[in-house]
């Protein structure tokens, strides 16, 4: 029960970060309108592909944070504060790991997607900006150094 709990604050954390960085927000904005307009021009859902796996990208999301919660550095309940030691090289490699599998799976896809690049960029830069987002969360939460 506890990790759910930790995955869900972590996951409140990511998505609380997109409103409190404005640049985050309007990346995102920008992303999701190219994504809409490509949606609309190009049609990709209409014709009969296999072009809706793409959305599997968004799986990478619940496994970073899954990272961040396993590898997490532990808090001294005590005193409310981050116990100093190095982070999990087990975490950290595990990240990367995720990070380089994301980037990837999104040039698999924006390759994959022939006739619907533009859409395929909007859409992976999308799920790359979330990934990316995640990735920071968890990043703190393994290193310990909470912002």
């Amino acid at each position: 029960m506890q990790f759910l709990e930790t995955w869900l604050r972590l996951a409140r954390y990511a998505f609380g970060f997109v409103f409190v960085v404005p640049r985050t927000r309007w990346l995102l904005v920008l992303a999701l309108i190219s994504t809409c307009a490509a949606a609309v021009f190009q049609r990709p859902i209409h014709r009969k592909s296999r072009h809706w796996l793409a959305l599997t990208q968004f799986f990478f999301f619940p496994a970073i944070l899954a990272a961040g919660v396993i590898w997490a550095n532990p808090v001294n309940p005590l005193k409310d504060s981050i116990v100093l030691h190095p982070a999990s090289t087990s975490g950290v490699r595990s990240l990367y790991l995720l990070w380089y599998s994301s980037l990837a799976s999104s040039l698999f896809w924006v390759w994959q997607m022939k006739g619907f690049r533009w859409f395929a960029i909007s859409l992976m830069t999308l799920i790359e900006v979330l990934l990316n987002i995640a990735i920071f969360i968890a990043w703190m939460s393994i290193s310990g150094r909470w912002i």
